[in-house]
């Protein structure tokens, strides 16, 4: 059975480099366990879902992790992946009365969470 699903948002998805340029959108969701990351390469970002070509998927284990921050409204996140430290870079979207958002308090929310789940 599937964890409970603690947040999830709309993202435009960038791994490890530059968050200035991206050609994938995706869906990002968080629970006690995991991050896991269901993106599209050269996507295009919708109300509450996210369509595209070139499926793909990341999960990332909260103890793989290694820290989650703001970088200029961007969620960064540092983990080990096959013995090596990467990082993504992910702009979080939130959408609200058919307009798109995204800001440094809603990152913040999402750095919060998932440090706090690393911790315990």
């Amino acid at each position: 059975m599937d964890q409970e699903i603690i947040k999830s948002n709309i993202v435009n998805y960038k791994g490890s480099g530059s968050p200035y340029t991206s050609t994938a959108y995706g869906n990002l969701k968080l629970t006690k366990e995991k991050l896991i990351l269901d993106y599209y390469l050269f996507g295009i970002p919708g109300i509450g879902k996210v369509y595209g070509i070139g499926q793909r998927k990341i999960e990332i284990p909260i103890e793989k992790i290694k820290e989650a921050k703001n970088n200029l409204g961007n969620l960064v996140i540092s983990y080990f992946a096959e013995d090596k430290a990467t990082q993504m870079w992910l702009g979080l979207w939130k959408a609200f009365k058919a307009k798109l958002y995204t800001g440094g308090t809603l990152c913040n929310e999402w750095v919060e969470t998932i440090n706090s789940l690393r911790k315990t």
